[in-house]
């Protein structure tokens, strides 16, 4: 097994964390929209702000010229009721080709 833990190299962090928070939303897809609809305030929850940290920093470490924050926050943009509408979960990963 690759560690993936501080010292590694960001952007496999990134694709490694991507991928388990995607395959945790696909394995609970009806609980993260419903979490989602309900959220008033989603972007200053702390679940949120800690994701976003840890995305921009990653973001940040593997290429200094990208807008970190901004990237972050698009890809926090991604919905627990889009992936139960759409229902390609699997295309999301970094190692998939569906």
């Amino acid at each position: 097994m690759m560690y993936l833990g501080p010292g590694a190299p960001a952007a496999e962090r990134l694709a490694a964390f991507f991928d388990a928070v995607i395959e945790l939303a696909s394995e609970n897809v009806k609980v993260m929209a419903a979490f989602q609809q309900a959220s008033t305030d989603r972007l200053n929850s702390p679940t949120y702000l800690s994701w976003h940290a840890h995305v921009s920093g990653l973001i940040a470490s593997a290429s200094s010229g990208l807008d970190a924050d901004l990237i972050a926050h698009l890809l926090g943009s991604l919905h627990g009721d889009l992936m139960l509408r759409t229902g390609k979960t699997g295309r999301l990963t970094a190692g998939s080709s569906r």
